[in-house]
C-alpha cells in the first residue's frame, strides 16, 4: 500500500487540449522538436535543455514531439545533473 500513498495528494482537473497548449504549458512537461534530439523541461516561464534525461529519473516515452509555443519561451539553465527540485520524493 505505500507506494500508492503520494496518489492521495493529487485531484484530477479538466483535460488538457491541444488548444490550451497554444499559449501555455505545464510545468514539467518534456518536449521535443520532432526530427529533433534534444529534449527541453518546461519550467513554466522557461525551458532547459536535459543534458541527461535519466538523471533525474524521466523516461523518455513521456517526451512529447510537438513543435509550437513552448519553442519560443527565454532558455533556462542546461539540467546537467539531478535536482530535487524536478524529481522528489517528498512532499512539498
Amino acid at each position: 500500500m505505500a507506494q500508492y500513498t503520494f496518489f492521495t495528494q493529487f485531484t484530477v482537473g479538466s483535460k488538457i487540449t491541444l488548444a490550451d497548449l497554444t499559449s501555455s504549458w505545464p510545468e514539467g512537461s518534456l518536449m521535443k522538436t520532432p526530427g529533433q534530439n534534444s529534449v527541453w523541461y518546461i519550467t513554466g516561464s522557461t525551458r532547459r535543455l536535459m543534458s541527461d534525461n535519466y538523471a533525474n529519473n524521466f523516461q523518455s516515452r513521456f517526451v512529447k514531439q510537438l513543435p509550437g509555443s513552448w519553442q519560443t519561451l527565454p532558455i533556462g539553465l542546461t539540467v546537467t545533473a539531478r535536482e530535487d527540485r524536478l524529481f522528489s520524493e517528498q512532499l512539498p
